[in-house]
């Protein structure tokens, strides 16, 4: 299946795509049912991404991306019995630890099991992602035909899905926003399935206790996502006719958020805090947000999706102004793109603005949810009848999403890579780790980053810059690789627990191979496994010098 739908004629790809966008439009006019649509749509999406992971001869991006390697290594690790609070870098915390244990549980805490369920975690955020957007946007107004209230949370999950990567740029400041977040971070993916469920948040009409409960899942599956959904909640609340009833019931569930989110929000200041110890951590001014600090890519790039959003905006804005109160919550979530964008161009320009390109996708996310509004407002000007001219609006949302004109191989610099099996002698030695080494131990090696997503095992350094206490890791690393006195040696493994030494290529390089040549004769270490990728050695226990 995957060979076909990702072959090297795009073209017949692409419209096979077009066509089955037509025929179900079709379909869905003679027999108009908007949760048959919905099922396509998931259909549809989950089928592109079949494709996408069939041709692939590694986990996807593990080797190429350092986030991959390591998000699928720390899942590896838990299922291994290690705790998904732990990051695979010794003494650093994972920022989205319920995702690590999501993944490790949905493989029966399998580690081999686990790269094959990361990748197919897809399929779930797709899936949620619609059925979150759907709930919302479809619960009917005072009044409102019920199957007309469903067609309206069915284009606003299919613009959400496939809108959100349109975009004037044809290489623009980042990946598109369903290769980004669906395929390559479903870690982050997986909150927007939440996110749908707060878009049209009524105060007057929600439950803040139900509120609170979705808040506080919200901040542990993807922390960012709920502080950027908390101003949707307090303007509709103000545009509510009791605003202040209403911004008691809105603080009441964002409290409750917290008191859910307290144990999450204590493990993130440990290595995360701005106001921390040592430099500040990088998600803080990612130096990613270099490629943001244009306005352009905030606004003109979107082109008709921003089009489509400001039609979306003037629609909840006028059915609010006149007294729908879900419209009001529509209002509040749709108001949150600028909020959002305006908020990273100025905090860029400051080098201050957490995770960019995070901001970044979820503007996009919620302009496509405005266009999806602004396609079930304007078919009846296009059709008529109360139901079948949605159809017609489904059929052109999906022919406009990404699957129908994506080249992963020109437009994915990790699907390209990911073609080719990882080498031999790399797998042979993770293989050794996974077999003689347990998840307690800690290694060093240049090659962490990988290795961690091939193994399972945790490492001294894989991304030191975020960590407070580089210059003591470094300095350990280079008093275990290069010091001749053992004291010295055996205090530095100690401090980080330190057991074996991965030399691979790019660790001799950095030290040079005078200063680690015959490491493995020093009396304190043993020869344990060498080929071609590395030689490992572990660090003998105190007292055991080899004869």
């Amino acid at each position: 299946m995957g060979a076909w739908f990702w072959s090297s004629s795009f073209g017949s790809l692409h419209a096979a795509w077009f066509c089955a966008s037509i025929l179900f439009g079709a379909l869905l006019f003679a027999r108009p049912r908007p949760r048959a649509a919905l099922a396509i749509l998931v259909a549809m999406h989950g089928a592109a991404f079949l494709g996408y992971y069939g041709n692939l001869a590694r986990p996807y991006a593990v080797g190429v991306s350092s986030d991959r390697s390591l998000g699928v290594g720390m899942a590896m690790a838990v299922a291994d019995g290690g705790s998904p609070f732990n990051h695979v870098q010794i003494e650093f915390g994972n920022l989205e630890p319920m995702w690590t244990y999501t993944v490790a549980a949905l493989s029966g805490f399998s580690s081999t099991r686990t790269p094959l369920v990361y990748d197919n975690m897809t399929w779930l955020v797709l899936a949620l992602t619609a059925l979150g957007f759907y709930r919302a946007w479809s619960l009917p107004a005072a009044g409102e035909d019920p199957d007309v209230a469903r067609w309206r949370g069915v284009l606003v999950a299919a613009s959400t899905l496939g809108l959100s990567s349109m975009a004037l740029a044809p290489d623009g400041a980042l990946a598109p926003f369903w290769q980004a977040n669906f395929v390559f971070k479903p870690n982050h993916a997986i909150a927007f399935g939440l996110v749908g469920l707060v878009s049209r948040f009524q105060a007057a009409r929600d439950s803040w206790w139900k509120l609170g409960l979705v808040l506080g899942l919200l901040m542990w599956a993807f922390i960012l996502d709920w502080a950027y959904a908390l101003p949707a909640l307090a303007i509709s609340a103000l545009l509510g006719p009791r605003p202040l009833d209403e911004l008691k019931k809105v603080a009441a569930a964002i409290a409750l958020s917290l008191t859910l989110g307290a144990p999450y929000l204590v493990h993130l200041l440990k290595d995360y805090n701005p106001m921390g110890k040592g430099e500040m951590p990088q998600i803080w001014r990612d130096s990613m947000g270099d490629r943001l600090t244009n306005p352009y890519w905030w606004s003109l790039d979107y082109g008709p999706l921003l089009a489509l959003f400001l039609i979306g905006l003037v629609v909840a804005f006028r059915r609010g102004a006149r007294g729908d109160r879900e419209e009001r919550g529509a209002l509040g979530f749709l108001l949150t793109a600028p909020i959002v964008g305006l908020s990273y161009v100025i905090g860029l320009r400051f080098g201050f603005a957490p995770e960019p390109d995070e901001g970044f996708y979820y503007v996009r996310m919620v302009l496509a949810a405005g266009a999806g509004y602004a396609a079930w407002e304007l078919a009846p000007r296009f059709a008529r009848g109360s139901r079948p001219r949605f159809a017609l609006a489904f059929a052109a949302v999906l022919a406009g999403s990404l699957p129908g004109h994506f080249n992963p191989n020109l437009e994915d610099r990790y699907y390209r890579h990911s073609l080719y099996p990882i080498p031999a002698p790399a797998l042979a030695v993770s293989a050794w780790l996974r077999a003689n080494t347990t998840v307690r131990d800690v290694c060093v090696s240049a090659e962490g980053i990988m290795l961690s997503g091939l193994s399972g095992r945790r490492f001294l350094m894989v991304r030191p810059e975020q960590t407070a206490d580089r210059r003591a890791r470094e300095e350990a690393e280079r008093d275990i690789l290069t010091s001749r006195d053992e004291a010295v040696v055996r205090r530095a493994a100690t401090r980080y627990g330190v057991t074996h030494i991965v030399l691979d290529d790019r660790l001799r390089e950095a030290y040079g191979p005078e200063a680690v040549k015959g490491l493995g004769n020093r009396g304190w270490f043993e020869p344990m496994f060498a080929n071609s990728f590395a030689r490992i050695v572990a660090l003998r226990p105190a007292g055991r010098l080899r004869e």
